[in-house]
């Protein structure tokens, strides 16, 4: 029985644990043995178990490559399997690989699944990787199971009504996500009830030097407390609009929820995710509207619900499984 190695770095859990799931389905719906490693950031004892899985397998998947620069290394001196890397974020914009891992191992990938075309055309050019595919990949609840559950596509969503409006401001507390730009031209607005900034990991010397700032002003409040999957949509369901004022692309998994809660999103050029609404023509505006103007708005219900039938697509795992198999049987 040929076999399928399914390699994912273990501090990025909370996004491979339900791909890892969904793999195993597909694996096992093309008869293929299935083994999982999740690897640890010093995992130098994981390394023999690594070498051993990688020479027996027919192809690996790589469920990111924000792996160790020591284990990547050891996988270039291995002879090379047919190999998908499913790209993240951090992969693309935060990692830098050395000239071996690049020339031995990145480059030599098949096949790179991405969320947008121009994710794609990024990839091929930087990683010089001939092929990308452009494959739904759901929003997975921590547990690793879809977060359909969580959603109704068929009901529709009502006009706006005219109340102070509940904002959510960046989905981290890092400095990439700007939040200083948006409270300088809203955190006076008599318009506004609440900017929630969501901050449970990020650069605690900038999120506390904001929060000092804003001490005095009661609608501007801080959620420094992890949430749980459930919630965490929960939270994001408490609010009217979203804003996304991130230098680089972020946040396209939250991004997904809140538009599957018929929320209303603001999002900036720089931010990547902004490929992936065009290309699925979500409605949204963009926060240089907001610069522009010292306005906010909300779309129209219609809308709302044009966005939500369309993001509740991520949140299944039917169209990645089907897909998926299809790119596994033209490797194996």
């Amino acid at each position: 029985m040929a076999k399928l190695l399914v390699i994912a770095p273990q501090n990025q859990r909370k996004f491979s644990l339900g791909l890892s799931r969904t793999i195993a389905k597909a694996a096992k719906d093309l008869n293929l043995e299935f083994e999982l490693i999740e690897t640890h950031k010093k995992g130098w004892s994981q390394i023999p178990k690594i070498m051993t899985a990688y020479s027996q397998c027919q192809c690996v998947v790589f469920i990111s490559l924000l792996q160790s620069n020591i284990l990547l290394t050891v996988l270039t001196f291995l002879s090379s399997k047919p190999a998908i890397w499913i790209a993240f974020g951090g992969d693309l914009y935060n990692k830098n690989y050395s000239r071996l891992i690049f020339n031995r191992l990145v480059k030599k990938i098949n096949i790179a699944i991405v969320s947008n075309e121009h994710e794609g055309q990024f990839v091929m050019q930087k990683f010089e990787i001939k092929e990308t595919k452009v494959i739904l990949i759901p929003v997975y609840h921590s547990n690793g199971h879809p977060l359909i559950s969580y959603f109704n596509p068929k009901k529709n969503i009502p006009e706006g009504k005219n109340e102070a409006l509940h904002i959510f401001l960046g989905n981290n507390g890092y400095r990439s996500q700007r939040h200083q730009e948006i409270l300088n031209v809203l955190a006076e607005s008599t318009s506004i009830s609440r900017i929630g900034i969501t901050c449970s990991y990020g650069d605690w010397v900038y999120i506390n030097a904001i929060e000092d700032q804003y001490r005095a002003n009661n609608r501007v409040i801080f959620y420094k407390d992890f949430m749980k999957s459930e919630d965490y949509i929960k939270h994001l369901d408490s609010y009217d609009i979203a804003i996304f004022n991130n230098e680089r692309q972020q946040g396209i998994q939250t991004i997904l929820i809140l538009l599957a809660l018929g929320k209303t999103i603001y999002i900036c050029q720089e931010n990547g995710a902004i490929n992936l609404l065009n290309e699925n023509s979500i409605h949204y505006f963009e926060v240089s509207d907001i610069l522009k103007s010292k306005k906010i708005k909300t779309i129209s219900g219609r809308k709302k619900t044009e966005n939500k039938e369309k993001a509740s697509l991520y949140m299944n795992d039917e169209i990645f499984l089907r897909e998926f198999k299809d790119t596994l049987l033209s490797l194996i």
